[in-house]
């Protein structure tokens, strides 16, 4: 069904290359599992396979690539392959999750097509609910289910699982086990869930298929260390003290919740999709408002000056013209001295020195979320907030990532960081709290 032989790919047409003389064959109905390192050409790989290539990408492909016998090189047959990109909010264009999911249905589906495949992937219930609303994690299930709709011969998921609390992502794979002849790729860092949903796992490094084994026989790598020392947990950073929270008032998110963040302390938030997570990070940083109750640094200073947070969707916080003015907007703003230095010294602390010069916009996503973070450590904020650290890093970046972390709080500052991933949590928590619809679990 897909075929390629010497598959090229440079960016812009010069430059490094991406993709370094692919060759591959994938059956019909095969589901093939896409991993290594950040940057590697995953996705790249992906989007040609599904013969999306020309519409994601601008660049030049040379070699052999064939679609159903077609020759695809500058574009799939009409129809063929559909995507699901890292981040969901770039492909959702609809008010409503029943609108946006009923885009994709073929002409004459009307409600029974329609509700079918609501059913099918769980969002029935929240059909009429606006898009708008959502958590990142839901928007990623009606983007999936949005492509679902339009039943594609081949299907490209790209880190699917980035948002998705465990129970979420254990559902998406099940329904991606079951399309019948579609052939399935997913490009993930989550090698455990890959390894027992592929039939095969591919392994890039540097553009090059590095390993090509049935799925069964790949060995992912093991979780990061646990946590054993308990920290020196000092005063009080930031209280959170009785607040009341809603978007709508029929709906409140928090009643009554109360939370201190101490000097040493990397608290985890733990919690399914759209349980409170993020809008409780961005009531630290002062981004909401409570409806009552109060927040406070201890410090005294604002919140928006205290509190650095991270986003977790890295798009929405890069905007400079290169890696090293990203990170040195902040403490330039901030009155701090020498901003390119201190841009400079985090870049090299998280592996990005290399990158100073290129543009945000064009790196992968993995390493989009290493130069938002750098962005925020410029600042050097006591308290920083972190919302979905992981998404899209490999273990290399993970790695340095935790003991970042570890060793912030050791300074004496204070983390607080939203997961779905609890072996992370386990490696770099002090405590955690797992939140339900707003509140917290005894």
């Amino acid at each position: 069904m897909i075929r390629t032989v010497g598959l090229i790919y440079e960016a812009n047409g010069h430059g490094p290359r991406i993709l370094n003389g692919i060759g591959l064959t994938v059956a019909r109905g095969e589901r093939v599992g896409l991993v290594g390192p950040s940057g590697a050409g995953k996705s790249t790989l992906g989007y040609h396979l599904c013969g999306v290539h020309t519409l994601a990408l601008n660049g030049h492909s040379r070699g052999t690539l064939h679609l159903e016998g077609q020759d695809a090189i500058h574009g799939g047959p009409r129809g063929f392959g559909g995507m699901v990109l890292q981040n969901p909010e770039t492909q959702l264009f609809c008010r409503t999750v029943g609108e946006e999911v009923a885009l994709g249905l073929p002409v004459g589906s009307g409600e029974p097509g329609l509700g079918a495949i609501l059913d099918r992937t769980g969002l029935q219930a929240i059909r009429e609910q606006e898009i708008a609303t959502l958590s990142l994690g839901w928007k990623q299930r009606v983007s999936i289910s949005g492509m679902l709709a339009m039943a594609p011969k081949a299907l490209l998921l790209d880190e699917p699982t980035n948002y998705l609390d465990g129970r979420a992502a254990d559902a998406l794979f099940d329904l991606l086990d079951d399309l019948g002849d579609t052939t399935v790729i997913v490009a993930d860092h989550d090698e455990r869930r890959l390894r027992n949903w592929a039939d095969r796992i591919i392994r890039l490094e540097d553009g090059t298929v590095v390993l090509d084994v049935p799925a069964a026989g790949y060995l992912p790598s093991p979780p990061l260390e646990r946590r054993t020392d308990p920290g020196s947990v000092g005063g009080i950073l930031l209280a959170m003290e009785d607040l009341h929270f809603a978007y709508e008032k029929a709906r409140p998110i928090f009643q009554g919740f109360s939370l201190d963040l101490r000097e040493g302390e990397a608290v985890a938030l733990l919690g399914s999709n759209g349980a409170g997570k993020t809008t409780l990070l961005r009531l630290a940083k002062g981004l909401l408002k409570p409806g009552s109750g109060r927040i406070r640094a201890a410090s005294g200073r604002p919140l928006m000056r205290e509190v650095g947070l991270v986003f977790q969707n890295p798009d929405d916080g890069l905007f400079a013209a290169s890696v090293e003015d990203e990170c040195a907007f902040l403490p330039r703003n901030l009155g701090l001295e020498r901003p390119r230095d201190r841009a400079r010294a985090v870049l090299a602390r998280l592996g990005l020195a290399g990158m100073a010069d290129q543009v945000p916009f064009t790196l992968s996503y993995g390493e989009k979320r290493r130069v938002s973070l750098a962005s925020v450590l410029a600042g050097g904020a006591r308290i920083l907030c972190l919302d979905e650290p992981t998404a899209g890093l490999d273990r290399g970046n993970l790695e340095i990532l935790a003991e970042l972390l570890k060793e912030y709080a050791r300074e004496g500052g204070g983390v607080l960081f939203a997961t779905h991933d609890p072996a992370f949590a386990a490696a770099v928590a002090t405590r955690t709290i797992r939140l339900d619809g707003g509140r917290r679990d005894p």
